[in-house]
């Protein structure tokens, strides 16, 4: 068991830094495309408020070699354009004699139509002396023909280099905030996808015993999902009326939702195995409406269940039961089997 506490201790020291939230993660919605597009569009542009002048459009180009290009815009940046093929590009930003494309993903491959950009750019704008056609991505991927692969992370590395002077002479400091929040985004998506060195170099050399301990992972969620469907198949006198379903919890832990058919939809008891090493019991009782609530409650031991909520308007939900070993944690599944049972017996007698 020593080699492996030895694993242990080392994964706690090259655990990942917690990322510093930011006003688009909040909402779970920072990692979406089209949002972070529009947020492009805007400082791309030199003559919009914020006040950075040509900072994006410069930095961006001289991740790509085309810095020597006169940075004016002709028009505002367009946003989903239209092909004469109904297809839509992300991002156009037109000088006199360029034309910038870009194609921006996050979270997504680069599967899109690139032959049909590249025909509807090269007549619209066949004028123009260049055309720089950028796949701008998370992770480092080949771009297609015609078109150049730029890195979020190579392009936020550009900017805080080139954005000293900005700092000096900003006039409004909400866009700094604004800019700020919007470099943390992109960093925590593409940090999420990088792995340094030591980290690489360590699972390489400890695979075969880290997939061990994983395994023991597995198998260990494997006995406390069939042990607490046992019970609940116990105290029912039925070999096959529990079921589960298990949830990462993330940084809780692993959930395993311990179901009985005789409960209806949805009713289930959740077992949370922390990642401290402590059990959690919560539980959720479906489609019950405001007058059978204290018919429900008269049910529970609200001694260890005090705290009470609703999700969803009919989802009544009861927490928390929280110990440190097994039995105790199955003894309580026994028992508010047992309720529920009671509960939805004397229900279904009023019915």
């Amino acid at each position: 068991m020593e080699e492996y506490n030895d694993i242990l201790s080392k994964v706690k020291e090259l655990k990942r830094p917690v990322t510093e939230k930011n006003i688009f993660s909040i909402g779970g919605r920072g990692h979406y495309e089209n949002p972070i597009s529009d947020i492009l569009a805007f400082f791309i542009d030199p003559k919009e408020e914020h006040g950075f002048g040509e900072l994006f459009l410069r930095s961006l180009f001289e991740t790509t070699g085309r810095d020597k290009l006169l940075l004016e815009l002709a028009e505002p940046p367009r946003r989903e354009q239209f092909t004469d093929e109904g297809n839509r590009i992300d991002l156009i930003v037109e000088g006199e004699k360029w034309v910038l494309v870009i194609e921006n993903k996050i979270r997504h491959q680069a599967i899109n139509p690139f032959k049909d950009y590249d025909d509807f750019i090269n007549d619209k704008y066949n004028e123009k002396d260049n055309k720089v056609f950028i796949l701008l991505t998370i992770k480092d991927e080949v771009a297609p023909k015609n078109w150049l692969s730029v890195t979020y992370s190579k392009f936020v590395e550009r900017i805080k280099n080139n954005i000293g002077f900005h700092l000096l002479s900003a006039n409004n400091n909400k866009w700094l905030v604004i800019l700020r929040e919007f470099i943390l985004n992109i960093e925590s998506e593409y940090g999420e996808n990088n792995m340094d060195s030591e980290r690489i170099k360590f699972v390489k050399s400890n695979y075969a015993k880290i997939q061990e301990i994983k395994d023991m992972l597995g198998e260990y969620i494997e006995y406390m999902r069939e042990k607490g469907l046992e019970v609940i198949n116990s105290v029912s006198g039925k070999n096959d009326i529990a079921f589960s379903k298990q949830q990462d919890w993330g940084e809780k832990g692993t959930a395993l939702r311990l179901i009985s058919k005789d409960w209806g939809k949805g009713t289930n008891i959740t077992l949370l195995l922390g990642r401290d090493g402590f059990f959690r019991i919560q539980f959720y009782v479906y489609e019950i409406p405001d007058e059978e609530i204290n018919n429900l409650k008269g049910h529970i031991d609200q001694d260890k269940y005090k705290e009470y909520w609703v999700e969803s308007k009919t989802v009544r939900c009861f927490g928390f039961f929280d110990r440190n070993t097994e039995d105790e944690i199955f003894s309580e599944i026994d028992d508010l089997a047992k309720k529920l049972n009671a509960y939805f017996s004397s229900h279904e007698a009023e019915t």
